[in-house]
């Protein structure tokens, strides 16, 4: 229904308000709101109570809005900011600018709170608007708290094989409310609902349910019904050709024969089928979200507020997704879609993990937790390469390590991180520096790690131009080394504060991004391969080397088995007042090649692949699965047709390797290697062919690299072929 207001000078607009059934009870806290033809809000105020349950409120409209139509709504009281009111205040113009704010939030929530609305033209004669208020309508504004919690990661690899979820820190977290599936159903056009009975039938032809033990009932279509349900209902009689679901519910939605026996079947299937009618596309095409909050995560990725919901309902349905801001602009992280992705009644206090696998996805590293040694209140800490402790490094420079196989005395390669730990209280006057020095393969004194090899170290801190509060914050880069000292090429620890300018706040985040954890980054390509030491010494503010002592420094490491710590001993690396460790580098990659398969001596034809054989001849196969020092694994299988019919896996230098499944003979169960990743197999025609009389080969190898970097397995060294050929009877001659 449309009423009329008038413009009078002032704008003025009154709003008499009329709550039906209140008698002794209390009026959850409510508000009168105009919004304007956008929905945007004009104005608000809240309905206070004295002695009766009418109200007369006096509403000043803005003198420059030039709106025809206004909305005028009683709804529980809220905040406009109540979206936005947990983030930055840069943030929320960055949001807006992006798109990720719509205007009508607020206009949209108060709607699905019970808000009652009436549609006002403006310029008539009086400026005059009645609302009653039914009871079923103002019982909806008492607000029940919510608290929403959970956790932004992204998954990092560790040296173990194992995986870590690390937080994806300073992110924005929007918490949407999705339409009650019930309220949806009510607007599904018919056609719509026929469409998705349909897909569920689909559904459950392709990914049956086993059968109840009871068998359930065959449910026929009305005598009556329409040519296309008739069509669509034989579909759900083949289902019963596979087993069905163990649920009268979604039988009753797949043999239903009308829109609105889907309707209903669906309104009672929902709730304990979510799971599978959420994977309906058409269903969740209906379906709409509304932004309730957004809120950020701190240095953990964490994230912790409340969000309102009708106590008369039941606990809200959440979607959520995430974004950063990166450079200045918007990145969405984590935006999987409605489909499967709503958490439907959600438990309230309940932990919700979100997912992102996003490259450019900011995460901050977990701090180093080490609990010092007794006495020990000064100390540097060498911990890791990458994510691989510095004790688990061999005196040769190699490691073990469970990156994709379980891989013993691995190389290094690509770009090393080194990361050191050290106390709060450092920097100081008296350590103030680190220096990184290295001696290559061949060479009897350190040098200085320099570039090409050794990359810049940067920190990232956070800058606020305290003049524009609604501009992004920019993050400058802190330049931490190497750089010139004393002829030396010297890396500072982090000072306490970043560097401060007039009319400007400076703070450094409040976790190190992953991007920013070492203390230098070596790339080992511009590296000899071989053995390479490194040593780590500290310097104070003066550019002198200050050698480990009780009363400066300790050079500390952390056990493996926990979190406490030791002095470090001349055995475990502490040379001439510097701590040094080892590392063998190699960059080399792997290659692989296979060579024609051989029957009697003679070689498949290259172009055509066809190898003739006689009865008696055996079929030689060869490998070569190689890297230069032997620092690689293979894998070696071959198919006939579409089925593998041996493999065969190993270290490249390995003098034998077992085929599984082996042949009858000895010769036949394994392959025979030379030490350095060749590898032949002499197997009869009635292994390869068993009960054809002729069979198409393929025959497959890969070679593994063993090198890291420390957080994963350098896949780029890798190598792999393949062959294919058919063994066939050689012709007969008749003499």
């Amino acid at each position: 229904m449309e009423t009329t207001a008038a413009r009078p000078s002032g704008q003025q607009l009154e709003v008499r308000v009329r709550i039906d059934q209140l008698g002794d009870e209390s009026l959850p806290d409510a508000a009168a709101y105009v919004f304007d033809e956008a929905d945007r809000l004009l104005v608000s105020e809240n309905l206070v109570r004295r002695d009766s349950s009418t109200f007369k409120l006096q509403l000043s409209l803005p003198g420059d809005f030039s709106a025809r139509r206004l909305r005028v709504m009683v709804a529980p009281a809220m905040s406009e900011k109540s979206t936005t009111g947990e983030l930055p205040q840069w943030m929320q113009p960055v949001l807006e600018q992006a798109g990720q704010l719509p205007r009508s939030a607020l206009y949209e929530t108060l709607l699905r709170r019970g808000g009652v609305e009436r549609k006002v033209r403006v310029g008539a004669k009086e400026g005059i608007v009645d609302i009653a208020v039914a009871r079923g309508d103002w019982t909806k504004w008492l607000q029940c708290s919510c608290q929403v919690r959970g956790r932004l990661v992204k998954r990092v690899k560790m040296a173990d094989g194992s995986t870590a979820s690390w937080g994806v820190c300073h992110a924005c977290v929007q918490i949407w409310e999705v339409d009650a599936v019930p309220l949806v159903l009510a607007r599904i056009p018919d056609e719509a609902l026929i469409r998705i009975r349909d897909e569920l039938i689909e559904l459950l032809k392709s990914r049956p349910l086993p059968r109840p033990k009871i068998p359930l009932p065959l449910l026929a279509a009305p005598a009556g019904a329409a040519a296309g349900l008739r069509a669509t209902n034989s579909a759900a009689g083949e289902l019963l050709a596979s087993p069905l679901p163990a649920s009268s519910e979604l039988e009753a939605i797949a043999y239903a024969s009308s829109a609105v026996q889907i309707r209903n079947a669906l309104a009672v299937a929902w709730k304990p089928h979510a799971f599978i009618l959420c994977s309906l596309g058409e269903l969740v095409s209906h379906l709409h979200k509304h932004l309730l909050k957004c809120v950020c995560t701190d240095e953990d990725g964490y994230f912790d507020t409340s969000i309102d919901y009708s106590c008369a309902g039941d606990h809200p349905d959440l979607y959520f997704s995430a974004g950063q801001c990166i450079d200045g602009s918007w990145h969405w992280l984590y935006d999987p879609g409605l489909k499967c992705h709503v958490h439907w009644n959600h438990a309230c206090g309940s932990d919700v993990i979100l997912e992102t696998r996003d490259p450019q996805a900011r995460v901050c590293a977990p701090s180093i937790e080490v609990d010092p040694p007794a006495g020990v209140l000064k100390w540097v800490m060498p911990y890791a390469i990458g994510g691989i402790p510095v004790q688990k490094v061999k005196a040769t420079g190699l490691v073990d390590h469970g990156f994709d196989f379980d891989a013993t005395d691995a190389p290094w390669g690509a770009v090393l991180g080194f990361r050191v730990g050290h106390a709060a209280s450092i920097p100081t006057a008296q350590i103030r520096y680190y220096r990184w020095l290295v001696k290559k393969p061949g060479a009897t004194a350190f040098v200085d790690l320099a570039a090409p090899a050794a990359l810049g170290i940067y920190k990232t801190y956070v800058d606020y131009d305290l003049s524009a509060p609604l501009k992004p914050p920019s993050f400058p880069l802190y330049f931490l080394g190497p750089k010139g000292v004393n002829s030396m090429l010297l890396y500072e620890f982090r000072p306490h504060e970043p560097p401060a300018i007039p009319g400007h706040h400076r703070e450094w985040p409040g976790g190190d991004y992953a991007g920013e954890i070492y203390s230098a980054m070596v790339d080992s390509s511009q590296l000899d391969h071989g053995l390479h030491s490194f040593r780590l010494e500290v310097y104070n503010e003066s550019g002198v080397k200050v050698s480990p002592a009780p009363a400066d420094f300790q050079f500390i490491l952390r056990d493996l088995s926990g979190i406490d710590s030791h002095v470090v001993t001349a055995g475990e690396g502490l040379v001439d007042g510097g701590f040094e460790f080892s590392l063998t580098i190699d960059n080399r990659a792997c290659t692989a090649a296979i060579d024609p398969p051989t029957a009697g001596g003679l070689g498949a034809n290259p172009d055509c692949g066809f190898l003739q054989f006689n009865p008696a001849d055996s079929v030689g196969l060869s490998v070569h699965a190689v890297h230069p020092e032997n620092r690689a694994r293979f894998r070696h299988w071959v198919r006939r047709g579409a089925n593998v019919l041996f493999s065969s896996s190993g270290e490249v230098a390995a003098s034998s390797v077992a085929i599984v499944p082996g042949g009858p003979t000895p010769a036949e169960q394994i392959l025979s290697g030379d030490g350095s990743g060749h590898f032949t197999a002499s197997l009869s025609t009635g292994f390869l062919l068993g009960s054809c009389s002729q069979a198409a080969f393929a025959e497959m190898l890969e070679v593994y690299a063993k090198a890291t970097n420390g957080w994963d397995r350098l896949h780029g060294l890798d190598a792999q072929t393949e062959w294919a050929f058919a063994l066939t009877p050689a012709k007969s001659h008749t003499p």
